[in-house]
């Protein structure tokens, strides 16, 4: 499927909004291109910083030939029909089976259009942290279950409250609904007494792509801003493009990607949002978001997207840290109990929530 023109007139629209130096490129030679070029380059060069960590250890390669040969599978015949009435809230009872560390507390909360998550440990009571969880599962699965050990290892890894709406999902639902229901998980945290510039944002996968794009409708709304945000492989792009394949890998055949974006596609135009893109964050107006950290595995479809969008908001001024772990799953953290690079890739986001946050510096305070 190709971008139409009013999808590609769109966001070109969004990307030019979003970028003082866009306009320039049009007004006329090619000295302005060049210089134009150059001053992006070294506005990203400042902002991003990127490491790469090794992995592909025995443990690693388990989980890979163990998802191969179960959820792989299934995903692959789900390509095949995707317009069938698959049973997408079964999937998140299978959570049932990934017990959360001990000394986890889970409360259920209502937000507006959906139920979610308060999730505290011990510690919460006087970290001050608060994290705004939101869930992947490409938009079709998750929720309270499937999510539940890895909202645990983040609550005990960060100490913070976390808040994990359950947001509505396709296909009777848009990606937009979804966003809509982010939003009102993080004014439900500001309502409770999160403190913003000690609440971060955080997601995996779809929900990598929504922790992202809530920063930016919380700058729309003029909300106050978040300390920071943290995306785990995350999707990027709602817009097929003959620019960007997405290769298979461990979790989803090569076609999953693309039949994916169709169905979101057919779901906007159903609810009546005609042809018009999905709004993503390498489109939409990016200056001004707190710092970000991307995390995302070398061995994965989605890698291309996670190292892009840290490219694009660095170049739009925003401070990106990136890793990149080799070798690893889809959303390898959520395995951090079997795998040691899911573990250590916890631990670093945790640093980088402390960092973000000010609770280091807190800390020191307290005890000179």
């Amino acid at each position: 499927m190709r971008r139409t023109r009013k999808a590609a007139e769109s966001v070109a629209a969004a990307s030019a909004a979003s970028d003082p130096l866009a306009g320039l490129e049009d007004e006329g030679a090619l000295a302005s291109v060049t210089s134009v070029a150059s001053a992006r380059a070294a506005r990203a060069d400042t902002s991003l910083v990127r490491r790469d960590h090794g992995g592909g250890g025995a443990r690693s390669a388990a989980l890979d030939l163990w998802l191969r040969a179960t959820v792989r599978p299934l995903i692959g015949v789900w390509t095949l029909a995707p317009h069938l009435p698959w049973p997408y809230h079964a999937v998140d009872h299978l959570g049932r089976l990934l017990r959360p560390l001990p000394g986890t507390t889970f409360e259920r909360i209502r937000l507006p259009h959906c139920p979610g998550t308060r999730v505290t440990t011990d510690a919460a009571a006087t970290s001050g942290q608060t994290i705004v969880y939101l869930h992947g599962g490409a938009f079709l699965v998750g929720g309270n279950h499937l999510h539940r050990q890895l909202l645990s290892r983040v609550a005990h890894r960060t100490g913070a409250t976390i808040i994990a709406p359950e947001y509505r999902k396709l296909p009777r639902h848009t990606v937009a609904d979804a966003l809509e229901d982010a939003v009102d998980g993080y004014r439900y945290a500001l309502d409770h007494g999160a403190d913003p510039a000690r609440t971060v944002l955080m997601g995996d996968s779809a929900g990598g792509f929504l922790s992202v794009m809530l920063a930016i409708a919380i700058q729309r709304a003029g909300l106050p801003a978040p300390a920071a945000v943290v995306a785990l492989s995350p999707l990027v792009d709602f817009v097929p493009s003959e620019d960007v394949t997405y290769p298979g890998c461990t979790l989803f055949p090569r076609a999953a990607i693309g039949r994916f974006q169709q169905l979101a596609a057919r779901v906007n135009q159903r609810r009546g949002r005609g042809e018009d893109p999905i709004e993503s964050p390498t489109h939409a107006p990016r200056r001004g978001l707190p710092p970000v950290l991307v995390q995302v595995s070398s061995a994965e479809c989605l890698y291309a997207d996670g190292v892009r969008l840290a490219e694009t908001l660095a170049a739009a001024g925003v401070q990106v840290e990136l890793e990149v772990w080799d070798k690893q799953v889809h959303v390898f953290q959520a395995a951090a109990g079997f795998v040691p690079e899911g573990r250590e890739a916890l631990e670093n986001a945790a640093a980088f929530v402390e960092r973000a946050t000010g609770g280091e510096q807190l800390r020191q305070a307290v005890t000179a």
